[in-house]
């Protein structure tokens, strides 16, 4: 019983922690595309199409986008995904970067 927990425990974990890393993500595409429509569907097409379509075709580089590392980081058991800790540092690694540069649009948009 105890194995089970240990799963479940470190899945929850992992989907807590993505959606706070995935927070951070949404907010830096939102900073980046100023109309909130247009963040929602780039964010949308980008997971359910176009990283997809990568991850099918080039498996090798598809499992560092955000999608896959958030999967690999709530450990499936998809082939080709990262292990939980990688998934978590790059889906990290994600948020830190679009955070930055949603950060630095904002600011060279503002107006003094």
């Amino acid at each position: 019983m105890s194995a089970g927990r240990s799963i479940a425990g470190s899945r929850l974990f992992g989907t807590v922690a993505g959606a706070a890393l995935w927070g951070g993500i949404g907010v830096g595409v939102g900073a980046i595309v100023r109309s909130q429509i247009g963040a929602i569907i780039v964010l949308l097409a980008w997971g359910f199409v176009v990283e997809n379509l990568i991850f099918g075709f080039l498996p090798g580089l598809g499992r560092f986008g955000p999608v896959h590392a958030q999967n690999a980081l709530v450990e499936f058991s998809t082939k080709h995904l990262l292990g939980p800790a990688p998934g978590g540092l790059v889906l990290v690694a994600w948020a830190a970067a679009l955070s930055l540069l949603g950060s630095a649009a904002a600011i060279r948009r503002d107006v003094d």
